[in-house]
């Protein structure tokens, strides 16, 4: 005879309402061994079995990942594209959508002052403000191909991306990168990238340095860039760079930044070495990094 208890455990279990706020398998297994005496015939009890203890750790395998997330920064792609003639504007920016007021404003407003610094929209409308500079560097394609005589068989182009690179639980980091072609032998590309701390919307710049004339520091730099350029020695290090001494390499443009590889460095085209060479990058692991960094910088690093 099976009681009430008996009944409402497997009507639970048959139902899929077994509860997963606990790991704990020993009462679920004692409840399965309570079904096969007054449930089930044996052939089916297996069955129940190895669905019910599956789906119970697979549960809490998931309970864990979850209880582990990261509250990542939503974002919305946006898009402008417009071609015509030999004029190709393009731009995709994913766009801060939620998150702290402080946050929000501070990454939007990085956005603006990187794709130009000319919108004086409301922030919070991503369509508008993308819509403006694309369309304001169409218009100013146009005008200089007006300027230079009509269409010719060189294309004009930009191409703008803005992505978000970067999001832990306490920073997030974006990057934007503009390709430009207006004749010539070969365009011309730039990036800009900043770091934000959730909790303000604070945008770290060079200041988060603790001291970059220091030993290690310099020799952080050399080691990256030697990585860069895959050399071994000061000498040939000194051979790939325009003008600089490699006992005196200043500090890029744009300030560090975080990513998954660590504090990441990167100099524009002409900066430090000779178009070829590209864009020099390179990463100072976050073991290294740390001791080089403020503690209000250091103190994001979660490792």
């Amino acid at each position: 005879m099976i009681d009430f208890h008996q009944r409402r455990y497997a009507k639970i279990v048959i139902n899929g309402r077994m509860s997963t706020k606990s790991c704990n398998l020993r009462p679920y297994i004692k409840l399965i061994v309570d079904m096969k005496k007054y449930v089930f015939p044996s052939c089916a009890f297996v069955a129940v079995c190895v669905c019910c203890l599956a789906g119970l750790l697979m549960s809490c395998h998931k309970s864990g990942q979850t209880a582990g997330a990261v509250d990542t920064m939503k974002v919305d792609t946006l898009g402008f594209s417009r071609e015509e003639a030999n004029v190709s504007v393009k731009y995709s920016v994913d766009y801060p959508a939620e998150g702290s007021e402080p946050l929000l404003h501070a990454v939007r407003e990085f956005v603006s002052e990187t794709l130009g610094d000319a919108y004086t929209g409301n922030l919070s409308v991503g369509d508008s403000l993308v819509s403006f500079y694309g369309q304001s560097s169409f218009d100013s394609l146009k005008k200089d191909m007006r300027e230079y005589g009509g269409p010719s068989d060189m294309p004009m182009v930009v191409q703008s991306s803005v992505k978000k690179i970067y999001d832990t639980d306490r920073l997030v980091t974006f990057l934007t990168e503009t390709y430009t072609y207006l004749g010539g032998a070969h365009g011309g590309t730039t990036i800009s990238a900043a770091t934000f701390r959730k909790s303000d919307g604070r945008r770290f710049g060079s200041e988060i340095l603790k001291d970059y004339y220091s030993e290690v520091f310099t020799e952080a730099v050399k080691d990256g860039l030697k990585r860069y350029f895959k050399v071994r020695s000061d000498a040939d290090l000194e051979a790939c760079l325009l003008d600089v001494q490699v006992y005196n390499i200043p500090l890029p443009k744009n300030p560090p930044y975080f990513t998954q590889d660590g504090l990441t460095f990167v100099y524009q085209q002409y900066e430090i070495a000779p178009y070829a060479a590209g864009m020099p990058t390179f990463s100072i692991p976050y073991d290294v990094a740390k001791g080089l960094l403020l503690h209000a910088a250091a103190d994001l690093i979660d490792r």
